[in-house]
């Protein structure tokens, strides 16, 4: 492990210089001196609180295992390890990571801290572990709520654009009045057919009546009239109608789906919101306990 530095005296608190030919610390102001294991031993706690503080939870935990290598049950230097595992300086403040959603933990570190606490400090440590077992649990479901929103999102974006696309397979009227391209294929099928009943009915009449020319005559301009609607019926029409069915299944997946992960992103919600009052009360209830040491242990 490097040699933790300090860089104010503790007398005056003016900045120390380093004599590495001696090894050792010197105040120019006050004059005091301090060898190296002054501080790396006797203030480790105070320089791991300090790095703590400013949020330099890497240099804290050395600090802190440094005082473990002398003794690992220390409580003191072990909580300090358990700040520093779950990158806060105090304990008050693990309440952030519940509305965050965003908590880091090095497991490695609360695992060490768990297997070298004294049987009498076991219970205040398994209270600090399952506050950051909850945060664990809590940060998970909440990456994948949004993780689910963000492709909630993605579908919602696909089924506008696919929306998009159905209005422009829409056949507009003189009017401005939009039709279903299966609709205007059914009543042009319609047309073409009352064409060609009319014009049997009227080959007979005139057949019957006039003969057989002018029956001929009304019989191919009929059949022409209705097979030219169902040429352009299949030819434009038919095409429209096959693009809205295709666009219309993949609209009826993508709700499917939408609907499927807004249910997930309804149960993960609740389930949130529940972690999170758990969690909340058992912040309190270790901040509560802390408190309690606190006093007793002059933390």
């Amino acid at each position: 492990m490097e040699t933790i530095k300090s860089h104010k005296c503790p007398s005056c608190g003016s900045n120390l210089t380093i004599d590495n030919d001696k090894q050792i610390y010197l105040c120019k102001f006050c004059g005091s001196t301090y060898d190296y294991e002054y501080f790396r031993e006797d203030n480790a706690i105070e320089m791991g609180q300090t790095y703590l503080s400013r949020g330099e939870f890497d240099a804290a935990a050395d600090a802190f295992r440094f005082l473990l290598t002398k003794d690992p049950h220390d409580f003191k230097a072990l909580r300090g390890l358990m700040l520093a595992a779950g990158r806060t300086g105090d304990v008050k403040d693990l309440t952030k990571f519940i509305d965050s959603g965003e908590f880091i933990c090095d497991e490695e570190s609360v695992e060490f801290v768990k297997n070298n606490c004294s049987s009498e400090d076991k219970e205040y440590f398994d209270d600090f572990n399952e506050v950051y077992s909850k945060l664990i649990n809590l940060t998970k479901l909440s990456k994948e709520y949004k993780d689910l929103r963000n492709d909630k999102k993605q579908i919602e974006d696909k089924i506008q654009l696919q929306n998009g696309r159905y209005k422009e397979h829409m056949i507009v009227d003189r009017d401005g009045v939009e039709h279903e391209p299966k609709n205007v294929f059914i009543v042009l099928w319609v047309i073409a057919a009352i064409v060609m009943a009319v014009t049997i009915f009227g080959v007979i009449a005139l057949y019957i009546k006039a003969g057989q020319s002018p029956a001929i005559t009304v019989g191919i301009s009929g059949a022409v009239v209705s097979l030219l609607l169902i040429g352009w019926n299949c030819k434009v029409n038919l095409s429209q109608v096959k693009a809205v069915q295709q666009i219309n299944t993949g609209l009826k997946d993508l709700y499917d789906k939408a609907a499927k992960l807004q249910e997930r992103i309804d149960k993960l919600s609740d389930e949130i919101h529940d972690i999170s009052s758990q969690t909340k009360r058992a912040c309190a209830a270790l901040c509560k306990k802390d408190n309690a040491l606190g006093s007793l242990r002059e933390l």
